[in-house]
């Protein structure tokens, strides 16, 4: 599901993605890896500025520039 929204995203030229498999997987392990930290952190009164933070960076890093 998410490979699709990379595909869309480089369809409309939104991304500039060479390797759609192995950025939809990189994507899906790092927020894995982020699982346990939010959560164990979801009572942090900062957990929602965490998280946009974490997503921008996150997609900042393949948006075409």
């Amino acid at each position: 599901m998410f490979k699709n929204i990379l595909i869309e995203g480089v369809n409309k030229n939104d991304f500039q993605i060479y390797d759609i498999e192995l950025a939809a997987t990189s994507f899906i392990t790092a927020m894995r890896g982020m699982e346990t930290t939010i959560l164990k952190n979801k009572d942090a009164p900062d957990i929602d500025k965490q998280i946009e933070a974490i997503i921008d960076i996150i997609f900042y890093g393949i948006v075409k520039r």
